[in-house]
């Protein structure tokens, strides 16, 4: 590339490997500034170097390439020779196998360096995300990038050396200190009409949907922006939808859709007579739906995520739950997803990382909760960022039609951080600092999201309790002291329902009742919404009413007391 912004991309289509070098003959072959987008390839699906290849690359990118067979490196494959990094970056790749996703040495030697090449071997280099390798890999295990950190507001495209190469974020973008880009703005929806706004924009320009009213948005995300639900049910009943048959419907749009927090509670519903998303190409960037539930969809086909042409997808920690395809053609199916090309012949790619697909069905028998017709599908058995230390539960298994590459299983738990036994999750948080002590008294077990209490005749002084054996008996003779919750308690008069100018008297007798056996209270006293006092006053007659009854626990599960 003439300039160092890896700006000339080289596109595999996810349909060949972006290079393969086989032998340089003894000498050295650079490879400068170039991008390898969705390169596919049974290995090596952005690159592939054997036969003794002598190669470095310098200020490269590998963005989103995948190895499908049995070895791996879906950015590069060592066959044999040498191979030097230089301030690369490696960005959504991925192999079926999980053996490097990034890169797979089998033979060789490959080194990461964390020095600039000429000219920038005066510059420190940035410390990039870590790498997914297999085999041994010399040198740095993180991606690094070389050039002049611009201010926030600001981006680098070209990775230039000083502050003329610094250009301004466009009105509707932002960046972060050392942008290389600008990022996409952040939008907060609360309710259905927001949503639609924000993400449906298809315009109609064939025959086939000319006679569909298509309800656009007002305000559509440019790409790369990110649309933030806050939490709640979405349905086409509560707001506007694109179309009859459809809840939102994208083309060439990509960024990202998603609850802020990692549980799945925003609820996209289809109220059975509607798919929840057509997805018409992503315009050659990523369109990630993150902690979404899709219930009840309704479609032909792919009644939660209708994914076609050249879209490139990322599903996580979401939830496919009872959407139903009602063709019963045997090229239909997907009941909670269903891809293919299109019209315009480019195939999808689609990962899926720690979403559960529960009760989906298809009338035609065919992937109740998965059909492939085309394109590219890979489950994984692994949970994505910030969590890739947590290890996912396995589900059940799913139905599938055609092929989907990894697992093929659903997968949960992948946000929640499993505390060890004695400590509890309350917040359900997804590292080691949301796990908090279970206090004296309680105990828990591995992954608990609350500590659970002593049982009744036994008690524990120990902090981090870790199973109920902790708790020891009461010694004969001992109880643990109990305590008594008071009642609420309201005052009216009738007839008229005022208050009493008064109430001192009803009070006094009321608290004489009370105390004359605190423990266990008499009826009606423990009743709810029990008269405890009755008295005839000028204004009318005043009643004093119970609207919670009392309650007994144990307050001490520290230690026991003497009868």
């Amino acid at each position: 590339m003439q300039t160092d912004g890896s700006t000339c991309l080289l596109d595999g289509e996810s349909s060949r490997r972006g290079i393969g070098v086989g032998g340089t003959d003894g000498s050295k072959l650079t490879i400068r500034a170039l991008t390898f987008y969705q390169g596919k390839a049974p290995f090596g699906g952005g690159s592939n170097f054997g036969h003794g290849a002598v190669v470095d690359l310098i200020l490269c990118i590998f963005n989103n390439c995948r190895a499908t067979g049995t070895l791996g490196g879906g950015a590069i494959h060592l066959s044999s020779g040498t191979t030097n990094v230089y301030a690369s970056r490696f960005a959504g790749n991925r192999a079926a196998t999980g053996n490097g996703n990034d890169i797979y040495r089998a033979n060789g030697t490959i080194t990461i360096h964390d020095t600039c090449p000429s000219p920038f071997s005066s510059t420190t280099p940035a410390q990039g995300s870590g790498l997914s390798t297999y085999g041994t890999v010399s040198g740095s295990a993180f991606t690094h990038y070389c050039y002049h950190a611009c201010s926030a507001g600001e981006y680098n495209p070209t990775l230039g050396d000083s502050s003329s190469s610094c250009e301004t974020c466009p009105s509707d973008k932002t960046s972060t200190e050392s942008s290389t880009a600008c990022l996409g703005n952040v939008w907060k929806v609360a309710n259905m009409t927001e949503l639609n706004d924000k993400v449906s924009n298809f315009v109609c320009d064939s025959d086939w949907c000319s006679s569909f009213i298509i309800q656009n948005g007002n305000s559509i995300i440019s790409s790369g922006d990110e649309v933030v639900l806050d939490v709640g049910f979405y349905s086409c009943r509560g707001g506007t939808c694109a179309h009859s048959g459809r809840m939102l419907w994208s083309e060439e749009l990509h960024g990202t859709l998603a609850w802020e927090k990692d549980a799945a509670e925003c609820i996209l519903a289809g109220d059975n007579s509607r798919r929840v998303i057509s997805v018409e190409g992503t315009g050659g960037g990523i369109l990630s739906f993150r902690a979404i539930t899709f219930k009840d969809g309704e479609h032909v086909r792919g009644s939660g995520i209708f994914i076609q042409g050249n879209s490139i997808i990322e599903i996580f920690l979401c939830v496919f739950r009872m959407c139903r395809a009602t063709s019963i053609d045997s090229g239909s199916g997907g009941g909670a997803i269903y891809l293919n090309s299109g019209s315009t012949g480019g195939e999808p790619t689609v990962n899926v990382y720690g979403t559960s697909f529960i009760g989906n069905t298809a009338d035609s028998e065919n992937g109740g909760d998965i059909y492939q017709e085309s394109g590219n599908l890979t489950i994984h058995n692994t949970c994505p960022p910030p969590y890739t230390t947590n290890t996912p539960v396995q589900g059940t298994s799913l139905n599938i039609f055609g092929t989907v590459v990894g697992s093929t299983n659903s997968y949960t738990d992948c946000a929640v951080f499993v505390c060890s036994a004695g400590f509890y999750n309350p917040e359900c948080g997804g590292s080691i600092s949301a796990c908090e002590v279970c206090p004296a008294g309680k105990y828990s077990l591995l992954g608990a999201v609350s500590c659970v209490d002593c049982v009744p005749g036994r008690y524990s002084n120990k902090v981090g309790a870790n199973f109920n054996e902790t708790c020891t008996a009461c010694p004969p003779g001992s109880i643990q002291r109990p305590q008594v919750t008071v009642p609420s308690i309201v005052l009216t008069v009738s007839p008229g329902g005022m208050r009493a100018p008064l109430l001192r008297i009803a009070l006094h007798s009321l608290q004489e009742r009370y105390q004359s056996n605190p423990i266990f209270p008499r009826t009606p006293l423990r009743a709810p919404c029990a008269v405890v006092a009755s008295f005839q006053t000028s204004m009318g007659r005043l009643c004093a009413k119970i609207v919670s009854p009392a309650k007994v626990r144990r307050t001490n599960l520290v230690s026991c007391i003497n009868r």
